[in-house]
């Protein structure tokens, strides 16, 4: 169980918030705080975690079949897809710039970095900022380089990865912005950065503000910068999604209840949990854990890590009194999203009449037999499923190379049920979608090589 997770007997209130990061100013004088981690990606043919099936039977242009392999056999690049790979990372709640893949813990680089196209140092950690809040500058470590500049393996991406914090989560500057809202800061932000190309990973209540960044700088005929990729993990979804209780527990439902009818008591409740966090993070983690799907919880005893990230997390927000931000959100998912799903990578009906751009409504559930072979498939609209020749020629032109979403969903996720999943998936046209059996709302942490594969394929 949880109690044979270890003890943090670093991870207190008193040793936070923290400085460490970086942030950009707004053209309206608000900060946007973010961290920049750099690391190598090995690319290679791995086999997906998830066996599938599909709950009925679509036909096969419906869903695509990957080659099984016995080994992860590295790819071989193309020229153009060996350049860095920007990625930003939208996370849950509460997460803070300091959320991102335990794994990067020993092998990214943080800043300040001695040149951008440098090959990246090894990461020690990170050493805390003077805790002046005088100081208007935010430090972090430097790290010794080791390796070469130059990148001569093709099998390999130097990965740029960009955790955003939301207003009012770390360094952000709080402001009672909706979704769209934030992919406003996120397009200066990019201006900011110099930044014209990136893929989005957005996990859980991340997942509307990703959504939002997709719909916004994911269209064809979007100006600089373009969102190319999306992937969508244990997403919420808009509170209109059907099914969106099944398998949730009951402080989940009366959560998403009060949401929407009183957001006023789901505050008073969040601001409760937030008291018991600063008596005693550890405990009050834990508790609220309990309720977890058994995948979870196992996944959280064989890798504490990951239980130590959401708790730095949890300390950065609430020792900043950043409450009122997650009460904030909460509400939103309660409220009208300011954007329609199905017009996310600017597949829409074309003008006159023209061919329907809006992919199919199938649904595939994964995974539902287990076999001693993986039969690993992905949901897939039919009209990208079955494009060709002149499929393609027919197309309005303004309608390609729009952004290309994929949802990763757990089948036993109670936070964020596979409802959610399904529904977001269906909605976004062409969308791709793994429904995996088994898992809950850690999947994140396990499809993350299997993202940034799929990022780094064109």
């Amino acid at each position: 169980m949880l109690s044979k997770l270890p003890d943090y007997d670093d991870l207190i209130p008193a040793q936070y918030p923290r400085l460490q990061g970086d942030v950009v100013t707004l053209a309206d004088d608000r900060v946007f705080g973010f961290q920049e981690y750099r690391f190598w990606h090995d690319v290679k043919d791995r086999k997906p975690v998830q066996t599938s099936s599909p709950r009925s039977t679509p036909t096969a242009s419906h869903i695509e079949t990957a080659t099984e392999t016995s080994s992860q056999a590295s790819i071989l690049l193309k020229d153009d897809d060996t350049k860095e790979l920007v990625v930003f990372l939208i996370p849950g709640l509460p997460g803070s710039r300091f959320f991102h893949h335990p794994d990067l813990s020993s092998r990214a680089e943080t800043p300040p970095f001695e040149d951008d196209d440098d090959r990246p140092r090894r990461r020690n950690g990170l050493e805390s900022a003077s805790p002046s809040r005088a100081e208007s500058t935010l430090k972090i470590r430097s790290h010794s380089r080791s390796g070469s500049s130059i990148n001569s393996d093709p099998t390999k991406r130097l990965v740029r990865l960009f955790v955003l914090e939301r207003p009012g989560i770390g360094l952000s500057t709080p402001s009672r912005r909706g979704f769209l809202d934030f992919a406003s800061d996120v397009r200066e932000f990019c201006h900011n950065k110099a930044i014209t190309r990136f893929s989005l990973i957005a996990y859980s209540a991340g997942g509307p503000f990703g959504l939002a960044v997709a719909h916004q700088l994911g269209r064809p005929c979007t100006e600089s910068p373009l969102c190319v990729k999306a992937a969508i993990i244990s997403s919420t979804a808009p509170h209109i999604a059907p099914g969106l209780y099944h398998n949730m527990p009951l402080k989940f439902k009366l959560a998403w209840f009060l949401a929407r009818y009183a957001p006023g008591v789901l505050a008073w409740l969040v601001y409760a949990e937030a008291r018991k966090v600063l008596r005693d993070p550890l405990k009050a983690s834990r508790d609220a854990r309990l309720e977890a799907c058994l995948a979870d919880q196992e996944y959280l005893k064989a890798h504490p890590e990951t239980e130590r990230m959401f708790l730095e997390s949890m300390l950065e927000m609430y020792t900043r009194g950043q409450v009122s931000t997650e009460c904030w959100e909460y509400e939103l998912w309660g409220r009208e999203w300011g954007f329609r799903l199905d017009e996310i990578g600017g597949r829409v009906a074309a003008p006159g009449g023209g061919k329907e751009m809006v992919g199919s409504k199938i649904g595939l559930r994964v995974g539902s037999k287990a076999g001693s072979k993986a039969d690993v498939r992905s949901v897939r609209s039919k009209e990208t499923a079955s494009r060709d020749e002149s499929s393609i020629s027919s197309r309005d032109e303004s309608v390609e190379g729009g952004v290309r979403v994929k949802v990763w969903h757990g089948e036993e996720d109670g936070g964020t049920t596979l409802a959610m999943g399904k529904y977001i998936a269906e909605q976004i046209p062409d969308a791709e979608a793994s429904y995996v059996p088994g898992k809950g709302h850690y999947l994140y942490f396990e499809v993350w090589d299997e993202v940034l594969d799929w990022f780094a394929r064109g």
